[in-house]
């Protein structure tokens, strides 16, 4: 391993880190040596995701379950992680849900305000609260997991994508203020990756074939890709980078 992707001593906080994309970029940041704190909604699933990851390193992971929707959650998940392990480096803030995919113009209020709440409020809260509170002192990394649908707009899923797209003008506007502080703030957008969230449209034999034919690459992406990305931006070979979106997609058009 490169000096550069070390991240002995390191300590994250990775949300929705029980499963899927989070899981992956979690484990892939314990193996460079960074200690994780996984956060997610379901006690038994972050808990477990946790344990697999120390029966190969011994403790580095930590469970601390959170509903990202929840400021008082996510100010307890910083407390404890400051309290449990000294500092905090890096968050990921890859937790996110969709509960709608029909038009745009259809959807109930309620569905775009709960949206919102977990895709663009929890990041925006647990990010605010990792600077207030340690970054701002000792500099840090903050990864924002978006989606290619906050880039590219096609049709359904709009208000998932408007969330994504939020997030991503969040993670640009985050990095001009607070690169000052030494902290670095960026975003990855993936296409579509095989995880149980993609689970119904990877089942949509129509679907899949359209956004398969599509992509440059012919196929999706998958878990480990997008987290060894995520482990390089979060890593001092990207140091010199902040304020960027990087698209993992298979160069989809």
């Amino acid at each position: 391993m490169a000096p550069g992707q070390n991240l002995e001593g390191r300590v994250a906080i990775v949300t929705g880190g029980g499963s899927g994309i989070g899981f992956a970029i979690a484990s892939e940041l314990a193996d460079r040596g960074a200690r994780v704190v996984l956060a997610s909604r379901k006690a038994a699933n972050v808990e477990g995701a946790a344990e697999r990851i120390n029966e190969l390193r011994p403790g580095a992971a930590t469970a601390i379950p959170t509903h990202v929707g929840h400021p008082d959650e996510l100010e307890k998940l910083v407390d404890l992680t400051l309290e449990k392990l000294g500092r905090l480096d890096i968050v990921v803030n890859n937790a996110g849900t969709n509960f709608y995919s029909g038009a745009t113009a259809d959807a109930d209020l309620s569905v775009f305000d709960k949206t919102f709440e977990v895709n663009v409020r929890g990041p925006y809260v647990l990010s605010c609260l990792a600077i207030r509170r340690y970054m701002a002192d000792h500099g840090g990394s903050i990864l924002n997991i978006a989606s290619v649908g906050g880039v590219k707009a096609r049709p359904g899923r709009g208000i998932y994508a408007i969330t994504k797209a939020a997030l991503i003008f969040m993670t640009k506007q985050l990095a001009v203020e607070v690169g000052g502080k030494g902290i670095r703030v960026n975003a990855i957008a993936p296409g579509l990756v095989r995880t149980g969230f993609s689970e119904p449209l990877l089942n949509d034999e129509a679907f899949l074939k359209h956004v398969l034919s599509r992509t440059a690459l012919g196929r999706i992406g998958t878990v480990a890709e997008i987290a060894r990305v995520a482990a390089f931006v979060v890593s001092d070979d990207a140091a010199y980078m902040s304020g960027e979106v990087l698209v993992l997609d298979g160069a989809g058009y």
